[in-house]
């Protein structure tokens, strides 16, 4: 699932102390009306596929003008399954939005992912050592600028948002990475793909929040 996948975060509170539990949602409406004309679409293209395979279906003749040409048929049947997986696609994803929620668990030794959807539901869990940092990232869309609390995985699919806000300051950032035990990081590593280091140092516990351990 792609980090900003979702638009509404609870609780918005700022991360204040551990455990964490997160519950992120898609904005479901624009998904609707979005799905409402593209369902229209696939249907309308389905219809003439219908018909030929009714036609097919009730009259000998037209079965064996399709075994006379059976290279035109493969073709005519290999274009409309490709467009129909072209719609699929984009409504795919709309239906994972309409339907999707993401519950993100951090309990300051492992981050835990649980991904609900129309299919079911996916589970992930990795060390809270294997990440490599906070990221503060800021994106800018049609819709306006909204901030982002990433924490960065060196696998990008792997990357968990956080929190999103209009804006976070200096001190917010710090202090979601001090209760995780984070540095923080570039914004542009997120767009990197590399390998989690091997022997990366475990976090130790320092007050009321977690700071990596110092050789």
């Amino acid at each position: 699932m792609r980090i900003a996948a979702h638009d509404t975060i609870s609780p918005s509170a700022p991360l204040t102390s551990l455990p964490l539990v997160i519950e992120q949602r898609s904005a479901r409406l624009p998904a609707a009306l979005q799905l409402v004309p593209l369902t229209i679409m696939m249907i309308l293209m389905a219809i003439p596929f219908a018909l030929i395979v009714g036609l097919l279906a009730g009259e000998p003749s037209a079965r064996a003008v399709i075994a006379e040409r059976p290279l035109a048929s493969a073709q005519m049947t290999l274009g409309m399954l490709m467009w129909m997986g072209l719609m699929a696609w984009p409504a795919n994803r709309l239906l994972t939005k309409l339907t999707g929620m993401r519950t993100v668990s951090i309990d300051g030794h492992q981050v835990t992912v649980v991904d609900k959807g129309l299919l079911g539901t996916n589970t992930w869990t990795l060390p809270l050592t294997s990440f490599e940092g906070l990221a503060h990232h800021v994106r800018a869309s049609l819709s306006g600028t909204r901030h982002e609390l990433i924490l960065a995985h060196p696998d990008r699919s792997r990357s968990v948002l956080l929190a999103i806000a209009d804006r976070f300051g200096k001190s917010e950032v710090e202090g979601a990475c001090t209760l995780l035990g984070m540095r923080e990081i570039p914004a542009r590593d997120l767009y990197e793909q590399r390998r989690p280091e091997p022997d990366r140092p475990a976090p130790v516990l320092v007050g009321a929040g977690f700071s990596p351990a110092t050789t």
